[in-house]
């Protein structure tokens, strides 16, 4: 079967929402939502049928990162075509015509990995059905260097939570470590003046789940944030930040 690794790379990185996913065939395309345990996160995706063309209506992965160390075994590109390596993908049918198998083996030997598929009606199913995005109260833009930059802080300073505090043109970053007392902040500019200034603080899991990309942000104040991924290919990516409990 055909794919495109780029697609298999980011579902890789959006697994840390959810490993239990399932893609579902609508027309020519196939979509793809899932959510956090806590319901904090979650993503809707669509791509063409052809950057993963499975047979059947819904295809079902009990973890998918480990299909992905699969597929990485084989994934070994070389400009000598007698050791270069592509992973080879084929699905096998159960009785009710739905895939059950998913073979990955190498392009140049005979080795191979049989990965057992989830039952899409037996894996955790996301809580919604769409995001009724509220009225955005200011937008901004992120660039990949900024989600880069805000994922190595949380990790330098071992931050516990993000707050951003959004006022006149200017949304202000703060993240937090709770253990030792360390901040760091960033300042990034906002699409419109906000008159009334507001705080929204979101689950420090929303960064370490972000994939490293450039984002165009809505921020509704009544408590969501919707990061629609800036891309140059067919998949449309949203992910959603739910803001934090107290």
């Amino acid at each position: 079967m055909n794919y495109n690794k780029d697609l298999i790379n980011l579902i890789s990185q959006l697994s840390n929402i959810q490993q239990q996913l399932v893609m579902e065939k609508n027309g020519e395309v196939f979509n793809m939502r899932a959510n956090d345990d806590k319901l904090n996160v979650c993503f809707t995706l669509t791509a063409p049928l052809a950057y993963f063309d499975f047979p059947g209506e819904k295809i079902g992965f009990f973890n998918f990162s480990t299909f992905k160390k699969y597929f990485d075994i084989f994934d070994k590109p070389s400009k000598d075509p007698a050791i270069s390596n592509t992973p080879k993908l084929d699905i096998e049918l159960n009785e009710s015509g739905e895939p059950y198998i998913l073979n990955i083996s190498s392009s140049i030997d005979a080795r191979h990995f049989v990965n057992k598929l989830g039952m899409p009606e037996v894996l955790s199913k996301p809580q919604f059905n769409q995001i009724n995005m509220p009225t955005p109260d200011t937008e901004l833009y992120f660039s990949e260097s900024d989600v880069n930059d805000l994922n190595s802080m949380v990790s330098l300073i071992k931050a516990d939570t993000i707050q951003f505090h959004f006022e006149g043109k200017t949304c202000t970053a703060n993240l937090t470590s709770m253990f030792s007392g360390d901040t760091y902040s960033a300042q990034y500019d906002l699409k419109n003046n906000v008159e009334i200034p507001f705080d929204f603080m979101v689950p420090i899991r929303g960064i370490n789940t972000l994939p490293s990309a450039a984002y165009n942000i809505q921020v509704a104040k009544r408590g969501l944030m919707r990061f629609e991924q800036l891309r140059e290919d067919d998949i449309k990516l949203n992910i959603y930040w739910s803001r934090k409990k107290s």
